[in-house]
């Protein structure tokens, strides 16, 4: 904070380290907290759609990532 950066701004810096082990080279803005319903079950999608997210932690791992996923197509 003692940078000018604001509370929020300090705890999406915190996420991201926790997440990473480093520090973010630009801004991060906390994820605001989701709110699950106990009843509600996760969507999983289906053999014919579905969603997924890889998360990297550099350009270098994304180009990796990137090649995997061509070969496989």
């Amino acid at each position: 904070m003692s940078n000018g950066m604001s509370v929020r701004q300090c705890e999406g810096a915190a996420t991201y380290f926790k997440e990473h082990g480093e520090l973010p080279e630009g801004e991060v803005v906390a994820k605001p907290k989701s709110k699950k319903s106990k009843n509600k079950e996760p969507k999983n999608g289906s053999p014919k759609k579905g969603k997924m997210t890889i998360s990297y932690a550099n350009e270098e791992e994304l180009e990796r990532l990137v090649a995997i996923l061509e070969l496989r197509s």
